[in-house]
């Protein structure tokens, strides 16, 4: 192994069982998940929300020097912390679903 690069993502508000980490048949590192609306119970209402709600993707090309069988994913206190080992020869594999150990 060369090194690790890792990458933070913020999700606060969204439990383990909304996110999905997978590399696809590309090559690419796929995150998604759904956002789900929840309603406060309190005397107010809410008027502006800065956080959106609903489905979202986000695709990451991966180097060809990036083994998925390796790629780990924690999910705590909202962030998602995805650590993707590099080598130093190219090594493609197959598609993969990474499990978010929490």
């Amino acid at each position: 192994m060369l090194n690790t690069e890792v990458a933070y993502f913020i999700n606060v508000g969204m439990k383990k069982r909304d996110i999905t980490v997978e590399v696809d048949d590309n090559g690419k590192l796929c995150i998604s998940g759904e956002r789900v609306k929840k309603r406060l119970k309190n005397q107010w209402d809410i008027r502006i929300q800065e956080r959106i709600r609903g489905k979202f993707k986000r695709e990451f090309p991966l180097p060809p020097n990036v083994s998925a069988a390796d790629i780990t994913a924690i999910y705590h206190n909202g962030i998602l912390r995805v650590a993707i080992p590099k080598y130093s020869t190219t090594t493609r594999s197959a598609p993969r679903k990474i499990p978010v150990i929490v």
